[in-house]
């Protein structure tokens, strides 16, 4: 690969259909169709969103209402998805995308990055399309791929061709030529209209004169025929990344036992983790909000000692939280929200044994606590004073975590204490 300007486009087709099968791949293969979650009320006029391979080929479309989808296919398995769930996909693709680029450019179905600087990392562009699929794949998803020197050419290939493709410099009309008027983005006017004029792909457009394109559409005219030439050279707009790391599940039935609620819950953790570990980063303390039977939200808040990438110890820290005071109502949705935390670093001894692991701890802290009851558990301290009852018992999940920050400066500069020296020291 060259040094030369090069622009990646990930975009997802069916974004309704990729945010189900992250939570649920087992629909991989079956014919499922994917309504709104706000539809799922309305019976068979529940509009269908996306669907399946296997569902496509016995004529369920896009638009079509759920009533017109089951009569072309029996049997057809529905699945609402939630405005969540489609945000949590659409940054999943972001999080793929800063693994290789930190100039991005997002919407909700697809991202731009700036790739013409990875030729050291990776021998060839086909490398890097390999790589950009492998790492997509790590988070649940299975975008379209393009790379080629101007983004509206990236996104216009991706949005029309499936698996990667590289568009080399100069082919850049070549390469639209056979793609339908859809890759141009137009309005439903704009289409009616290329559509009375008997045009049906890109190429045929491009052919048109320019000239007499802007006496009839205009300034739109004129964009949309340098877009169809692969002259468009707007650079990146580069967009911030999400705030926190989302992800939602919408159950179907709804959940008042413990051990059917973790099991969804690990999969929610399972999904944040993984993309948290292709951005190189860890899970701290994280939110857990369930959705009662009501309507309302119990919002938990989850302390997580230091951060980790052990699902299962997330997840016995959210169900002891959640045996120690269970939901009043039944559950029908779960999120779990959480800040990118840098991995912790530790600097063992050469002579010395490791020191206990600090989610370890808070675990067994954690089941102490739903024993013994809340307040109950902690540092015992005395003060000076002769009055009686003064004594009282101080949580030290906290202190505990700063106890490990702080074992890890020390043993960096003496070498000489360990993690558990520290924390009995009371640093």
């Amino acid at each position: 690969m060259g040094p030369r300007s090069r622009i990646a486009c990930l975009f997802l087709p069916a974004l309704p259909l990729q945010a189900l099968l992250r939570s649920q791949p087992e629909f991989l293969g079956t014919s499922v169709a994917v309504i709104d979650a706000e539809d799922k009320g309305s019976g068979g006029r529940a509009v269908i969103l996306a669907a399946t391979a296997a569902a496509r080929v016995k004529g369920v479309r896009v638009g079509q209402t759920l009533v017109q989808a089951q009569a072309l296919c029996s049997p057809l398995t529905v699945q609402a998805v939630t405005e969540a769930q489609q945000a949590a996909a659409s940054d999943a693709l972001y999080d793929v995308a800063s693994a290789f680029s930190a100039a991005i450019e997002r919407d909700q179905a697809w991202v731009l990055c700036e790739v013409g600087d990875l030729g050291q990392l990776f021998d060839s562009e086909e490398a890097l399309l390999t790589a950009l699929s492998a790492h997509a794949q790590t988070v649940g998803l299975r975008p379209n791929l393009a790379i080629a020197d101007h983004k509206s050419v990236a996104l216009q290939v991706a949005r029309c061709r499936s698996g990667g493709v590289l568009v080399p410099s100069g082919r850049e009309r070549e390469a639209l030529s056979r793609l339908p008027l859809s890759a141009l983005g137009l309005v439903p006017a704009q289409a009616v209209l290329l559509d009375k004029w008997g045009l049906s792909t890109v190429g045929e457009f491009a052919a048109l004169p320019r000239a007499q394109l802007a006496s009839r559409l205009g300034l739109a005219g004129q964009k949309l025929h340098r877009l169809a030439c692969g002259q468009d050279d707007t650079p990146l707009s580069v967009t911030a990344p999400p705030p926190q790391l989302h992800e939602a599940q919408q159950l179907e039935d709804e959940v008042d036992n413990l051990e059917p609620l973790a099991f969804v819950l690990r999969g929610l953790l399972d999904r944040m983790v993984a993309r948290l570990q292709s951005i190189g980063q860890s899970c701290g303390d994280f939110t857990l909000r369930l959705q009662l039977q009501d309507k309302s939200w119990d919002e938990r808040r989850i302390t997580v000692a230091a951060p980790t990438r052990q699902v299962s110890t997330l997840v016995e820290l959210a169900r002891l939280q959640l045996a120690a005071a269970p939901p009043t109502l039944s559950i029908c949705a779960l999120e779990v929200q959480t800040q990118p935390t840098r991995p912790r670093s530790v600097q063992l001894q050469l002579f010395a044994p490791a020191g206990p692991q600090p989610e370890r701890l808070l675990t067994t802290l954690a089941r102490l606590e739903a024993l013994c009851g809340a307040g109950r558990v902690g540092r015992p301290v005395v003060p000076d004073s002769f009055y009686p009852g003064q004594a009282e018992v101080l949580p030290f999940v906290r202190d505990m975590a700063q106890a490990y920050a702080d074992c890890d400066l020390l043993i960096c500069r003496a070498g000489a204490l360990t993690v558990t020296e520290v924390a009995t020291a009371g640093v």
